[in-house]
């Protein structure tokens, strides 16, 4: 939620493209532009909890758990 958050306001802040923000956060610049756009539109789905889901895996990886991000980025960055 805090990370959300923190990535959402440094885009809007103009300290990183969305593009740069998914790059360093492991994620795709279609959730950052969404996390944004949510954001703007008043913001209570990018605060609001994941209730009911016990983790989320990428990859055969725990990303999310008890709902909070464990740090891990499972994949590559794949360049053209």
């Amino acid at each position: 939620m805090e990370d959300k958050a923190r990535i959402v306001l440094a885009v809007l802040r103009g300290e990183v493209s969305v593009a740069e923000a998914a790059r360093r956060e492991g994620t795709s610049a279609v959730s950052v532009s969404k996390w944004r756009d949510q954001f703007l539109a008043g913001g209570r789905r990018l605060i609001q909890r994941g209730d009911g889901f016990v983790a989320t895996l990428v990859v055969g990886q725990m990303v999310i758990a008890d709902g909070g991000l464990t740090g891990a980025r499972p994949g590559k960055l794949v360049r053209s």
